[in-house]
């Protein structure tokens, strides 16, 4: 089957290459299908692009990923999709419809069937069964589909063996095809690729999704496929510098030795980073010494809040003082240091986000992000928050930071905005962070992308609607924040 695969256009600023469409592109070529992989957001292809792509790929099966952040666009585009080709099967999946495949396929009537979590081993084997003119979803793992006028669903299969997965299928991910910044504001060298060692996550941060939507148990690739993987990237793709994308890259500290021993013999002068995140009590100093030797210049770490009451209410297992320690080691180790945090959440007050930026400003930090709270599908915030208000009157169109869901009771969303844009401005215009910037700055280009994504914080709502503009406006193609 001919089988078109698609990341929807999204206004956030990441524009890596989507692994997980590439992961399916291997796994339906091992079982003689040809895929065609449409990055919307990588590729500029707006609306009227896309389905003309999918008119001239002929496509029979025609599978979206989706965010939550994304069901406005996607909800736009299935019915054009349907018109377009009126005889393909269309198929959701990615972390919306993971956390909530039921739901997904009742808002979206025109979709034909879910999958939640992985879908390499699921994906085929549907196929088969569409080829044959029969299916039988109670035999696929992740499936949610119609029968008899009710919507079944299956639970998620999380494949223990990621290295017979293979590799993405990168000659249809083009990672040649380069953006100033692909994932966070900076980079080392150019080109970028990212990839995935691990998969899973066993902690229980109440805002985080991730143990729904990548599964708790902690599962890795093996490091000689690891290094392997690379070695395609550097040989036939000319990549030097990797980004790990991993939700727990640092969670096993042998295996991070061991990734760190490898890189070094094999790729000297390779530099790698974690932009993604790492948790903070996962990092000593043999451990970050080893990641530095190896070439890894950058890490990303979790902080969320400067408050430890905070902190404990989301089961974060960190407090302050340790979230301090841990990054002065890390800038005594020589590396830089982006911290994530979060403000908004529905325990914290006014003076306890105040006391976030202080406490942001406070540490060595290099960069930070400060990302206003959303009760995203699958945490236990969201199933609090329709509790609260009812399942249909959640606000999808919302589910972004820069227009962010205004809980009950909570801090009006117009002040929070306030607030972030605060912490930004408070934190990024102090001349020690603001030379270093300059002094990493790439050239004019990449000056010019910083000044949009700053522009896209300080007037966040103004941005975010002219780039869903673009994107649906057939005769435009979407601008790259």
């Amino acid at each position: 089957m001919k089988v078109l695969l698609i990341k929807p256009y999204s206004h956030f600023p990441t524009r890596i290459p989507h692994l997980g469409l590439g992961y399916l592109a291997t796994a339906l070529r091992r079982a003689k299908h040809t895929p065609l992989i449409a990055d919307c957001t990588r590729e500029s292809i707006n609306c009227r692009g896309l389905l003309h792509l999918a008119r001239e790929s002929a496509a029979e099966v025609v599978a979206i990923s989706m965010f939550s952040a994304d069901f406005p666009v996607v909800s736009d585009l299935i019915p054009k999709l349907r018109r377009a080709l009126p005889g393909a099967n269309l198929i959701l999946g990615g972390p919306h419809p993971t956390a909530l495949p039921c739901d997904t396929l009742r808002q979206l009537p025109e979709v034909d069937y879910v999958f939640a979590g992985e879908a390499e081993l699921s994906l085929p084997r549907l196929l088969e069964q569409l080829a044959s003119g029969t299916v039988d979803g109670d035999s696929i793992s992740g499936l949610a589909w119609r029968t008899n006028g009710q919507i079944r669903a299956n639970p998620p299969r999380w494949e223990n063996d990621l290295d017979s997965l293979g590799f993405p299928a990168w000659d249809l991910l083009n990672p040649e095809l380069q953006r100033i910044a692909p994932h966070g504001a900076f980079v080392r060298q150019m080109p970028v690729a990212p990839i995935i060692t691990t998969r899973g996550c066993p902690f229980p941060c109440t805002f985080c999704a991730a143990r729904v939507i990548s599964g708790v148990p902690l599962r890795a690739r093996s490091i000689a496929h690891v290094l392997d993987e690379i070695e395609l990237l550097v040989h036939r793709h000319g990549i030097r510098e990797i980004h790990i994308e991993d939700d727990n890259f640092t969670a096993r500290r042998k295996y991070v030795l061991e990734f760190c021993e490898g890189v070094s013999r094999r790729f000297p002068g390779l530099t790698w980073c974690c932009p993604n995140g790492v948790r903070l009590d996962t990092l000593d100093a043999e451990l970050l010494a080893a990641m530095r030797r190896s070439g890894c210049y950058s890490l990303s770490v979790g902080i969320e809040s400067g408050c430890d009451r905070v902190l404990e209410s989301i089961q974060k297992r960190i407090n302050t003082d340790q979230v301090r320690e841990k990054v002065e080691l890390i800038h005594r180790t020589g590396l830089k240091t982006t911290g994530f945090f979060v403000i908004g959440l529905p325990e914290e007050s006014e003076e306890q986000i105040r006391q976030t930026a202080r406490f942001a400003r406070s540490l060595p930090l290099d960069h930070a992000q400060f990302s206003v709270f959303l009760p995203l599908p699958g945490t236990e915030y969201f199933d609090s928050y329709v509790q609260k208000v009812g399942f249909e009157a959640v606000p999808w169109k919302n589910f972004y930071t820069t227009d962010p869901v205004q809980w009950p009771g909570g801090i009006p969303v117009a002040r929070l905005g306030q607030l972030q844009r605060r912490a930004f401005f408070t934190f990024y215009f102090r001349s020690r962070i603001f030379l270093n910037i300059l002094r990493e700055l790439r050239g004019p280009r990449h000056l010019w992308h910083l000044l949009r994504r700053a522009v896209a914080i300080f007037k966040p709502m103004d941005a975010a609607r002219r780039r869903a503009s673009s994107y649906l406006n057939e005769k435009s193609k979407p601008s790259d924040p």
